[in-house]
Formats: structure tokens, sequence, C-alpha cells
């Protein structure tokens, strides 16, 4: 008897461990963010015919803590401080150093970066929020 109670207790408990693993990847943001960005809007100024030659872009491996991207002149990377449902922190962001013809571009673009807070996700786009919820930038899924 008493090592059916023990076994019927370890069952239980490997049945609940499987469900709220099933529950945590559901709210997990990786998959959905696990994409290839590409820019729209910096604040409420439309980008997108501007950045057809060369594109600002973002992506994330949320697995391993790490974006990355090219903001129209250099390749730019770094880590992921901080990721839940809706806020967003990204660390120290090292760039490529070719010089390019117009850098306050670049410099307005990872300056939002390290401003950005927060995030929300509305059908294939992203926008990235200040700490007010204010949008920085906008991006499409990149195609």
């Amino acid at each position: 008897m008493k090592q059916l109670l023990t076994s019927g207790t370890l069952l239980l408990i490997i049945l609940s461990g499987c469900k709220s693993i099933s529950a945590s990847q559901q709210r997990n943001p990786s998959k959905a963010l696990a994409k290839s960005w590409a820019l729209n809007y910096i604040k409420d100024i439309d980008y997108t015919d501007k950045m057809k030659a060369k594109p600002i872009t973002i992506g994330f491996n949320p697995v391993q803590n790490r974006f990355y991207g090219k903001d129209g002149c250099n390749n730019y990377f770094g880590i992921i401080d901080k990721l839940t449902d809706t806020e967003m922190k990204l660390g120290e962001i090292a760039t490529t150093k070719m010089a390019c013809p117009d850098m306050n571009l670049q410099f307005q673009f990872v300056w939002l970066l390290n401003a950005t807070r927060k995030y929300k996700l509305d059908e294939n786009l992203l926008h990235l929020l200040d700490a007010n919820e204010k949008i920085l930038l906008t991006f499409s899924l990149k195609k």
C-alpha cells in the first residue's frame, strides 16, 4: 500500500511538472521574437521607403539571451538583460566601426535601443517602447 501511494505521488509530481512546463512555454515570448525584423518607424517618422537600399534590422535569440542586426551601415549585437511577456531591456550594444555617410540615423537608432524597456507584438509588428510605453521603434517581420 505504501509503495502504491509513493508511486502515485511520484506520478502526480511528474505530470504536474510537465503541465507547468507547457504553461510556461505558452507565456514565453521566445517563439514570437525569435525572428528577423525590419525597421519601419523611428518614433512616428516612417522610414520604410528610406530603408529599402540598406535596411535597419533586428533579430533575437532569446534562448541565448542575444540580439543582433544591421543599423543600415554597421552590424551590431548584444545581450538581452531582461525579457518577459511585456518587458525588454537590452544590454550594452557592440557595433562594427565602418564609416558611413550619415551616422546620425545610426546613433539615434542605437540610442533608442538603449532606451527600450518594454515591447509589444501586434500582428506582424514589433514595437519597442520606453518605460512610459511611448513607441520608440516599430519593426515589421522581415520578408
